[in-house]
């Protein structure tokens, strides 16, 4: 099912990129494990143990990516990626089956899904 939603939003020419928490080596071993890699434009992760903020990173990612704030869809799976999304000024959407439970996400008053297929609900396309 990940594939076909990645796949359907790629023939869209949505740019999709990752922006995770996960050490980079780890990450793209991942991707490239599951064959995903393919999907995203840009895949961020952790390069150093010296904990550098997700938010300067993030900061930094839309900056790169030069796509207006507006134009951007934080999805994530944690109050920390509500946060983020938040800095940079961009809209979020949680998932409720990651991190943080469905309670701990509603605090954030932001949309919040159960499953992946609900992306393409929210972005109008299903």
């Amino acid at each position: 099912m990940t594939k076909m939603i990645l796949s359907q939003l790629s023939s869209l020419n949505i740019k999709q990129s990752i922006l995770s928490a996960c050490h980079q080596k780890l990450l793209n071993n991942h991707l490239k494990f599951y064959s995903l890699e393919k999907y995203f434009t840009n895949i961020v992760g952790v390069d150093n143990y010296f904990a550098k903020s997700k938010i300067t990173t993030g900061i930094e990612l839309a900056n790169k990516m030069q796509i207006h704030p507006n134009d951007i869809l934080f999805i994530g799976d944690t109050k920390h990626d509500f946060e983020v999304a938040e800095k940079m000024g961009v809209d979020c959407l949680l998932i409720n089956h990651g991190h943080n439970s469905h309670s701990q996400l509603s605090v954030t008053k932001t949309p919040i899904i159960n499953n992946l297929m609900a992306i393409l609900n929210v972005a109008g396309i299903n």
